[in-house]
């Protein structure tokens, strides 16, 4: 696991079944046109491998998503298609919520 970190400083709301987009440019004229609900810094992340942690505000963590070579370290193997076999320990489905 990398060493990056950002406290998100402000409320982002997701709603049951919803999303929010968080990105590094709000500039919808250079960022692809994407509207986010939160801009951050400090943080780069890899298109081979990489993971994104979200903690709740007592230090607990409350979701991951992990990509690349990382997902081994959870004992998935990468290109199967087998979603259910990316199962972390707690039963969150690491890959699941990463592509659906």
């Amino acid at each position: 696991m990398g060493t990056d970190e950002h406290v998100i400083a402000a409320d982002v709301v997701v709603a049951p079944g919803a999303y929010v987009v968080l990105g590094r440019n709000a500039d919808r004229a250079t960022n692809g046109g994407v509207t986010l609900a939160y801009v951050y810094s400090g943080v780069s992340l890899a298109n081979t491998d990489d993971e994104v942690l979200l903690l709740a505000p007592n230090g607990e963590e409350a979701d991951r998503v992990v990509w690349g070579d990382n997902l081994r370290e959870h004992g998935c193997v990468a290109g199967t298609g087998d979603v259910d076999a990316c199962d972390v320990a707690d039963g969150g489905d690491i890959v699941a919520r990463f592509g659906r």
